[in-house]
């Protein structure tokens, strides 16, 4: 795996939905799956994207910048994650202020959650999850 994807995979788990440390894919959904329903909601998905922002946002102002991100990364990643980093921030920043808010962190939360949910019946089972993990990019 080439660094850039690696990077952009860490990116991705660090703030919204996977797991900082590479895990099976059966333990993101479980640490998604916030009752332990064997179901993960779009509320289930909206905290775990709060508590990864506001855990990213470390200097506590409200919003996320490509430093605080990858201060958050092993320090041996960080110059090769920067430039993924930096562009899938830019691709959140809908207002295009050159940081991101939590509003737009939870939109794009909201429109991935869409995405995931194939059958639309408004939570994600373990195999949908699994079936469309690759569709966690924006």
């Amino acid at each position: 795996m080439s660094i850039k994807p690696f990077a952009l995979a860490l990116c991705l788990g660090l703030l919204f939905t996977l797991s900082a440390q590479a895990k099976p894919r059966g333990e993101r959904f479980e640490n998604l799956d916030l009752n332990k329903d064997g179901k993960i909601t779009q509320l289930e998905m909206q905290m775990v994207s709060r508590e990864r922002f506001q855990k990213a946002d470390q200097n506590k102002d409200g919003f996320l910048v490509p430093e605080e991100v990858l201060e958050l990364m092993p320090f041996f990643v960080r110059n090769q994650a920067r430039k993924p980093v930096t562009e899938y921030l830019q691709k959140q920043d809908t207002n295009k202020d050159g940081k991101v808010s939590l509003d737009e962190v939870m939109a794009h939360a909201s429109k991935r959650f869409a995405r995931l949910d194939s059958d639309k019946n408004g939570s994600l089972s373990p195999e949908e999850f699994k079936r469309n993990a690759g569709k966690m990019e924006l």
